[in-house]
């Protein structure tokens, strides 16, 4: 698993002026993204838990935020879906009062050759790591 360090987020905190400690973690249900959503906890910030069908994974992720002394939700959203991700960033915008963070996280990929894989496969490559990144950054200025 990657680590974050708080010192890397201090640095960006020192070197950002951040009007909210609040921050969007996508695909922040497991994995790197929930690394990533504590750390920042870790750091005092508030953080949007998302998901898109772990919703359990989400909530637990939630509690254990929580559990750290901050203010924490989880919302769903398939990012692929340029309209959720635009209702997703809102709602975010609307929990905790604004934003201060976006952390584009989420993203799939296939372990196959490249011979083997589906043309329908390779544009759900793309758009969960380019196009969600892209839906929720246009959705987030």
């Amino acid at each position: 698993m990657t680590e974050i360090s708080v010192t890397e987020i201090s640095v960006a905190e020192n070197s950002v002026s951040l009007t909210r400690k609040t921050a969007l973690v996508t695909g922040s249900s497991g994995g790197i993204g929930r690394a990533i959503a504590l750390e920042l906890a870790r750091a005092n910030f508030d953080v949007v838990v998302h998901y898109r069908t772990s919703k359990d994974r989400a909530l637990e992720t939630v509690r254990e935020l929580e559990g750290l002394g901050v203010r924490a939700a989880a919302l769903q959203a398939d990012l692929k879906r340029p309209e959720e991700a635009e209702k997703l960033v809102l709602e975010a915008h609307r929990s905790f009062d604004g934003l201060g963070v976006l952390v584009n996280n989420v993203g799939n990929y296939t372990r196959k050759p490249l011979l083997e894989t589906k043309l329908g496969e390779w544009h759900d490559i793309l758009d969960s790591n380019l196009n969600a990144t892209f839906y929720t950054c246009r959705s987030s200025i």
